[in-house]
């Protein structure tokens, strides 16, 4: 799914990834030693012709059930 952020809709994107639940679950392998790794692509317009294309990694570890 893609979401676009224009100058109208500067929000933070979807609400809602997935459940706590969810995501502690075991059979679904998201966490490792309490670590999730989320990749996320990004395409930035810069308002010419080129597009910048970013790949960022976001490590996130989990500490005492908080997500």
């Amino acid at each position: 799914e893609k979401h676009q952020f224009t100058q109208a809709d500067n929000g933070w994107g979807w609400p809602k990834l997935m459940s706590l639940a969810e995501l502690h679950n075991n059979s679904k392998g998201y966490l490792l030693h309490d670590t999730c790794i989320i990749q996320v692509n990004l395409a930035v317009a810069t308002g010419q012709t080129s597009v910048v294309n970013a790949a960022v990694v976001i490590v996130l570890c989990i500490f005492y059930g908080y997500w």
